[in-house]
């Protein structure tokens, strides 16, 4: 008996609520091998269907016989990606069978082994879901919303048999930003490409990620300008980013909250795009190519405020310290990778001057360092168990994650 019967007329609001409701509860009873099994063995490659095979099968989805429209569900289910586009044309045919079916299978493709039609497939259900086509545009989004949580774990599993790192914050003790939420690097041991890319949209709870190395183009900043939750990004020593691929990270400007740009070759034609990002909290751009009137105008666009737009030469010293005006300069904390380390710097040191300048505090030293350039050598003057000595420093270059140090 089918299914469902074809009538005349357009089924009520309450009958396409039924239909849409027996589909999800079969579909929760008899669920895809690919939904009840985290590791799903790749599929045997089919042979390619030719798109007449694909509108013939697809033409029997609302068969008034239940077995034919199965049949024909399972063969388009294993058809290749040259399915999807007549899928998706079929799913506005006005035969909600049909629509439902075919929204059926587009879902199977986004759990495949094959990116291309899973990207494909996806976006597809996408502007399904965006049509407002009553029931059925909703149950594209429910089926969205179903496999989401299935594509997240798949995702950050490839992702990681790649090469790619993830991480939580994890704050130098006193120094706690709430800002700061999971991150992701994708440096040169990263083996993929800019497609594999993709599945990192489908990690929602990405809001930092940290990109470094000669691989990254504006392809990858492409991928990553999708991910819907990013708020923090670091570029470090990226040579093929300059400020024509920036402009790649167009739709992300608009929530990030704090961008680094580390050692770029970028110059004055990057300043427009921070006009674009109002809900800019900071911006760190450290040995980049920027004009003296460049960095003026800039620092300007930000109210002339170092705690909002902070740009420099690019020296690190590495060590941590508070930022308080009448605290003198304390050392708390001195990082390994920091240049200050290796010159024997030590907590509980006070640093009195820098190449002759007095630093009273830690704003300061900031200050003095600013015009710095990687690989100056500074003398300091450091009180120590009340006992004066001098040091010499050769300044190195900012690390991959700043907030653990000060200066």
């Amino acid at each position: 008996m089918p299914l469902i019967k074809e009538r005349p007329l357009r089924p009520s609001l309450l009958y396409i609520s039924f239909v849409l409701l027996l589909f999800v509860a079969c579909d929760i009873f008899a669920q895809d091998p690919a939904e009840s099994t985290p590791a799903a063995q790749p599929t045997p490659q089919q042979p390619e269907m030719s798109a007449a095979e694909v509108r013939r099968l697809i033409a029997k989805l609302d068969s008034e016989r239940f077995l034919i429209r199965e049949d024909a569900t399972e063969k388009l289910s294993h058809a290749g990606p040259e399915a999807i586009d007549e899928l998706t044309a079929a799913v506005a045919s006005g035969s909600l069978e049909k629509s439902i079916r075919c929204i059926h299978i587009l879902k199977r493709f986004t759990l495949g082994d094959d990116i291309n039609a899973e990207i494909a497939a996806t976006e597809r259900l996408e502007l399904i879901a965006a049509s407002g086509n009553d029931g059925v545009s909703q149950y594209a989004q429910d089926t969205l919303n179903r496999v989401a949580t299935l594509q997240e774990e798949r995702s950050r599993r490839v992702l990681r048999s790649l090469g790619m790192k993830f991480s939580e914050y994890m704050p130098a003790p006193g120094f706690v930003d709430p800002s700061r939420g999971p991150s992701v690097t994708i440096d040169e041991t990263y083996k993929g490409g800019p497609k594999e890319l993709y599945y990192l949209r489908q990690l929602r709870f990405i809001e930092d990620v940290q990109m470094s190395g000669e691989k990254i183009t504006a392809e990858y900043l492409k991928q990553v300008a999708l991910m819907e939750n990013v708020r923090l990004l670091t570029l470090k020593e990226t040579p093929n980013v300059d400020g024509d691929a920036l402009a790649a990270l167009g739709p992300l400007l608009h929530q990030l909250e704090n961008i680094r740009l580390y050692y770029l070759p970028v110059g004055d034609q990057v300043i427009p795009m921070f006009g674009k990002m109002g809900r800019l909290i900071k911006a760190e751009l450290y040995g980049t190519e920027l004009s003296d009137k460049g960095k003026a105008e800039l620092f300007a666009q930000f109210g002339n405020d170092p705690r909002r737009m902070d740009i420099r030469n690019g020296a690190f010293l590495g060590v941590q310290g508070q930022t308080i005006a009448e605290s003198p300069c304390t050392v708390q904390d001195v990082p390994r990778e920091g240049s200050a380390f290796a010159a024997g710097v030590k907590r509980g040191d006070v640093i009195q001057q820098v190449d002759g300048q007095d630093v009273p505090h830690f704003t300061a030293l900031t200050e003095v360092l600013r015009d710095k350039d990687v690989g100056d050598k500074i003398k300091m003057k450091i009180l120590r168990d009340n006992q004066p000595i001098e040091l010499t420093v050769t300044l190195g270059k900012w690390p991959m994650r700043p907030e653990y140090v000060n200066r």
